[in-house]
């Protein structure tokens, strides 16, 4: 019987890896569309990188809500340079992983208390897994606060629209 409980608990921690990793893999995913937190690079409008939101996209320019600018920024597609999407922060899987790692140890050494008994196994079971799942919550709100932004160089888009 301590096999299939292990088994359940590996399935249990496996399962939280996975929802750790899924919103990684659909920002790897994600196309440049208006509300995107962009960064771009166009020495013509000026000498930094201009960092903000995407507004709006045509076929010969895009029109940022630039930090430093409320009226917006037009930026003729021709002169960007260097197209840049925010990947949100680095610390945020990081976070999640050791999150899950210190809630489950951190579930299991709290309810393993009651001794060697079948129904306290099932407790220690219960207690590792709704540990780690809290630990990986919780770790992954302070990775993603804590982190810095992470950016993935996208190519400029040559027309965009119907």
């Amino acid at each position: 019987m301590p096999m299939m409980r292990i088994r359940r608990l590996r399935a249990t921690l496996l399962g939280c890896a996975m929802l750790l990793a899924a919103p990684c893999a659909a920002d790897a995913q994600a196309a440049v569309e208006p509300g995107t937190r962009v960064r771009i690079l166009a020495p013509s409008a000026a000498d930094t990188l201009i960092t903000g939101t995407l507004v709006a996209i045509d076929s010969g320019s895009l029109l940022l809500a630039a930090e430093f600018d409320t009226a917006g920024v037009h930026v003729p597609l021709s002169a960007i340079r260097r197209l840049e999407v925010s990947a949100g922060p680095r610390w945020a899987g990081a976070g999640g992983l050791l999150g899950l790692l210190v809630g489950g140890a951190a579930g299991y050494v709290l309810f393993s208390g009651c001794g060697y008994a079948e129904a306290c196994t099932d407790t220690r079971t219960i207690g590792t897994a709704g540990g780690a799942v809290a630990g990986m919550l919780l770790g992954n709100v302070i990775g993603r606060n804590a982190g810095r932004n992470s950016w993935r160089t996208v190519p400029v888009p040559s027309h965009a629209g119907p």
